[in-house]
């Protein structure tokens, strides 16, 4: 299809980037891997086509950030050519100017920028440049930057190296660790790199607090320590109010900010302005209190940070905190409100061992920090200083602060005093301590989420941190109970389908291969109980996650690499395929009796079960099961056919899945092939459009049979047409147009077909004369039927010849076999006029042989077919009276 790349790729360019917006993990992957592919091959073959790849790859990671964090994480080359892309961006933005970027994006999407001209570890005044690139190319740089990190070489050692070496290059453009005098960024010329992008339009900053904290708390300690250096004054509190922080950002900005005070005349006034309501305003942490709330939750952080990085472990224990050498610490503790009530809690305690002004805090006697974690005690310790106000973690202004413990009472106040953002923040703890701990409270967490659901599934806010925390909290260990939450016990009364569908989904998508076939474990273990679930919803939650958790390219189309599932619980034994494929028949029973009333629930409701795409579910499921175990499955829907009233439903299915894989269907039960019959009649035209791994083969025969026949080739056509009969019919429209094209003597391209085996005819008047000024012309007047191709003919009738009598003349007779028989009378009609009745003798007589089988075999629909209407042709009335003027008798 070369010749019609001008139209073909540009098509594929668009379907694709739409797709984009849907996808993700490996479908992704090949999506994105799929457009610079077509994106060389636009340039190599000079096509001119107003699609820029860089531009939809930044767009899409800056939409969807997290999902191609995922994908870059699962697939190393993905990650390779994102980085590389952004890179030479970036390098070509800094050649031109910007001046390749202003014509591709609206002026509210472009970002000025001062880059260094050279890449190199000291930016000098003179060698920066002010660059305009795209907002979009800026964030995906960010997080490209932010989730990369140093892997070993190993076999794709090269590959990793270039990789680094384009990171490098970012970090040394962009993260440039320069830090100002003031809390303002003072002098634009003097500032380079994320610190001075501005937004062209508005002036405002393009780089908002929340990138700056993934770049903070980046995967790469040497990117966290660059961004810790580079980011603005302003923003150096905030950052130390994240959780997971590594040690080299965590003091590089302590020690940025003890600068800051040592170097100002007065430390106090400069603190203060840095935790100022103007400041705070960007931090983007509304409702995050006064300046003594800020102070006390940046002094608990710290003390925590102190502790679990372990500088400053001996001098806390064995010191006043004050002593601490840290300006800012101190700042800090200074007249800390909460030291009273902090001093009543633990002063009954053994572990406290140092008293900082009016604080006091403790550690265990030892000094590793795993085993600290490991204790609740210790746990208490390490968390924020500001949490330990009161055993119910509320603040004396009666605000909420992160707890590392989210009970169902901590969810209630945090929802009911409209704080959610403190519940993402104690979520956001808990996977930060996971680093550092052997102790997992995330599935605890998670669960507390799923059990909340039903009291505040109103709640936007909370929805989204359920949506958001539950597949990462889970991500590598599950167990029954929680299973239980998802899939039975949330949808007893189910208010939101989409939204436990959606969850149900990115758990599919997040957890680990462990987890997840521990879930399928425990999903065919469900079918020996009685009622395991509750539910269609409760059948559909389960029928989507086996699905989407199958790894299918995608869910509306199947893979036919029969390799490509194997590694499933499902695709491995019968018991497993039984059980699965009992869960498929039993929600279709459900769907037919009607207890799926809802559109929204029913799973490709509306006839889906006979489209070519976005199949539903429970068809996905027993398709896949099929690829393995074709026979089993075949027999359980045979035996469920007898007597029950979705026959016709199951009757498709066995259908869908001799078209899907006729190789493997073993068609010698009488039983199985009238059922396929009865199908292939009763789901017309819709069957016809399903995906078969023969139809390509079978075109290719065909089209050769057309074009060039020979026996080999006729009786290999034959032999495939008595395998597959069914899958044969399905191509008897291309054959009807086959043969009015070899009727025309030219192909579809209007290409003149060979003349070799071809019979010629004359119109009985002979020649045309035409006058064209003074000259006198003959015309030879080729009409269609003039000439044709003998031995094409007589093959097309040897090979209806050879198919089943029961499937040639009962669903062949629906979808192109009349048709070819007008198309044989309309020949004969035309050599007869002629008058060359000798060509058509041997075509003729193989004909009416197939006449005779047709009106003996099904005979109401060869006399429907006699009535039908062909006054198109040559003013006939009806098919009667073209055997009439072709010379064919019908007793």
């Amino acid at each position: 299809h070369v010749k019609n790349r001008k139209s073909l790729v540009p098509l594929v360019i668009k379907y694709i980037t739409q797709a984009l917006a849907y996808e993700r993990g490996k479908v992704l992957s090949m999506y994105i891997s799929a457009l610079s592919e077509n994106k060389i091959f636009l340039d190599e073959y000079n096509i001119e086509e107003d699609f820029d790849f860089v531009s939809t790859l930044c767009e899409l990671i800056t939409v969807r950030s997290r999902v191609c964090s995922d994908a870059f994480d699962r697939f190393p080359p993905l990650r390779a050519l994102a980085i590389a892309e952004v890179k030479n961006a970036f390098e070509q933005a800094i050649e031109s100017n910007g001046n390749n970027t202003l014509h591709r994006a609206a002026a509210s999407y472009l970002v000025a920028i001062a880059i260094p001209r050279q890449v190199n570890d000291s930016v000098q005044k003179g060698d920066i440049s002010n660059v305009v690139v795209s907002s979009n190319l800026l964030h995906a740089a960010i997080i490209l930057i932010s989730n990369w990190q140093r892997r070993d070489y190993g076999e794709s050692g090269a590959q990793n190296v270039d990789e680094e070496t384009s990171i490098l290059h970012l970090l040394r453009y962009l993260v440039i660790p320069f830090v100002p005098n003031g809390l303002d960024e003072g002098d634009g010329n003097t500032v380079s790199g994320l610190s001075s992008a501005k937004h062209k339009h508005n002036g405002k900053r393009a780089v908002s607090v929340e990138e700056w904290v993934l770049l903070a708390k980046a995967r790469a300690e040497k990117v966290a320590k660059h961004a810790a250096l580079s980011a603005p004054n302003v923003f150096l509190p905030r950052l130390l109010l994240c959780c997971g922080m590594p040690s080299p950002s965590f003091y590089t900005m302590l020690g940025r900010l003890d600068k800051m005070g040592d170097s100002s005349t007065d430390s106090g006034k400069t603190y203060k302005e840095m935790i100022s309501p103007t400041a705070v305003s960007e931090w983007g942490l509304p409702g995050i209190g006064s300046r003594r709330i800020i102070k006390r939750k940046l002094y608990g952080r710290i003390l925590a940070y102190l502790r679990i990085h372990g500088k400053h472990t001996e001098e806390i224990e064995t010191q006043e905190l004050s002593t601490v050498k840290s300006s800012f610490v101190s700042w800090l503790s200074a007249g800390n409100i909460c030291s009273d009530n902090t001093q009543k809690k633990h002063s009954k305690s053994q572990a406290i061992t140092g008293i900082a002004n009016n604080v006091k805090s403790c550690m265990t006697d030892s000094d590793d920090f795993d085993d600290l974690m490991g204790e609740e005690e210790g746990a208490e310790k390490l968390g924020d200083i500001w949490s330990r106000n009161d055993s119910k973690n509320v603040t004396t202004d009666g605000s909420l602060a992160p707890n590392e413990i989210v009970s169902r009472d901590f969810v209630n106040s945090c929802v009911d005093s409209d704080q959610c953002n403190v519940l993402e923040e104690s979520l956001d703890l808990i996977m930060a301590k996971s680093l550092y701990s052997k102790e997992i409270k995330g599935t605890a967490a998670a669960k507390t989420l799923l059990a909340s659901y039903k009291s505040f599934h109103h709640n936007p806010s909370f929805v989204q941190i359920l949506l958001k925390w539950v597949p990462v909290l889970t991500r590598d260990r599950g167990e029954d109970h929680l299973w239980q939450l998802i899939f039975i016990e949330e949808t007893e009364q189910i208010v939101d389908w989409c939204h436990l569908k959606s969850l149900v989904c990115d758990c599919a998508l997040r957890w680990s291969d462990e987890h997840i076939a521990a879930c399928q474990e425990w999903i065919v273990s469900q079918q020996t109980k009685n009622s395991p679930w509750k539910g269609v919803c409760s059948l559909g939650l389960v029928l989507r996650f086996l699905v989407v958790s199958s790894e299918q390219k995608s869910i509306h189309c199947l893979d036919y690499d029969d390799n490509a599932h194997l590694h499933f619980p499902y695709a491995q034994s019968q018991e497993c395929a039984i059980s699965l494929t009992k869960i498929a028949l039993y929600y279709v029973s459900l769907e037919d009796s009607g207890v799926i009333a809802n559109d929204s629930q029913k799973e490709g409701g509306g006839g889906a079960n006979a489209k070519r795409n976005s199949l539903p579910d429970w068809l996905v499921l027993v398709l896949l099961v099929g690829k393995s175990h074709q026979a089993l499955i075949t027999r359980l829907i045979l035996e469920k056919i007898d007597g029950t009233r979705y026959a016709l439903v199951l009757s498709s299915v066995l259908l869908r899945l001799h078209v899907m894989s006729p190789l493997k269907m073993n068609l010698s039960d009488s039983k199985l092939r009238n059922v396929l019959l009865q199908a292939s009649n009763d789901h017309l035209p819709a069957w016809l459009h399903w995906r078969c791994p023969l139809d390509s083969q079978l075109s290719e025969m065909l089209f050769n049979l057309t074009k060039y026949p020979h026996q080999r080739l006729v009786q290999s056509v034959i032999d495939i047409a008595k395998q597959h009969p069914l899958i044969f019919v399905r191509h008897l429209n291309d054959i009807s147009q086959k043969l009015l094209e070899d009727g025309s003597g030219r192909d579809s391209d209007q290409q003149r077909l060979m003349k070799r085996g071809r019979i010629f005819g004359k119109h009985p008047s002979g020649d045309a004369v035409a006058k064209i000024g003074d000259h006198t012309v003959k015309v030879n007047i080729v009409l269609w039927g003039y000439s044709f191709n003998e031995p094409v003919w007589t093959s097309v009738t040897d090979v209806l010849m050879a198919l089943p009598l029961e499937v040639v003349f009962t669903c062949g007779a629906k979808i192109g076999l009349t048709e070819i028989l007008e198309t044989y009378l309309k020949l004969f009609g035309v050599q007869m006029e002629l008058n060359s009745e000798s060509n058509i003798i041997r075509v003729r007589d193989k004909f009416l042989n197939l006449i005779e089988s047709f009106r003996k075999c099904n005979a109401k629909a060869f006399e429907d077919w006699m009535q039908r209407d062909v006054s198109d042709w040559h003013n006939v009335g009806n098919v009667r009276q073209l055997f009439s003027a072709a010379g064919v008798l019908i007793c």
